[in-house]
């Protein structure tokens, strides 16, 4: 395998975050950034989960906020991030466009965040986050 591989690296990395491997995950997108800093945005989100399951809300929120891609993940995060960091009606009005965009999806029900996210830990980290908002 090719060391210099953003590819190997970032990809090997965002799966290893997604399957709850934060650490090791996070080194490896890392170094994929510093090969290249224009990684594809499921790289640079995964990074986004691992700061998050470290209640680094703000560095979350600005991982989230460099993708432009309009994904139901991205303002889950953000709605979550915003609770935490005590901001409610910056949390409830990105709840609300959700909601608008995403009408049969209800975050206030038990078990929804699990239909898209796969690491138990993020779906409690966000489920505190966002039972804030509720």
């Amino acid at each position: 395998v090719n060391p210099k591989s953003t590819d190997f690296q970032g990809g090997m990395g965002a799966l290893l975050i997604f399957a709850g491997e934060f650490e090791l995950g996070a080194t490896l997108v890392r170094k994929a950034i510093n090969l290249s800093p224009n990684l594809p945005w499921w790289q640079i989100f995964s990074l986004s989960y691992y700061h998050y399951q470290r209640k680094d809300y703000h560095e979350t929120l600005h991982l989230i906020n460099r993708m432009q891609i309009d994904i139901i993940w991205i303002p889950i995060i953000k709605a979550a991030c915003y609770a935490e960091l005590g901001q409610i009606n910056e949390a409830k009005a990105i709840l609300q466009e959700l909601r608008a965009a995403f009408p049969t999806v209800d975050l206030a029900q038990p078990g929804a965040l699990n239909q898209f996210f796969y690491s138990d830990v993020i779906v409690d980290g966000l489920s505190a986050g966002l039972r804030k908002v509720f």
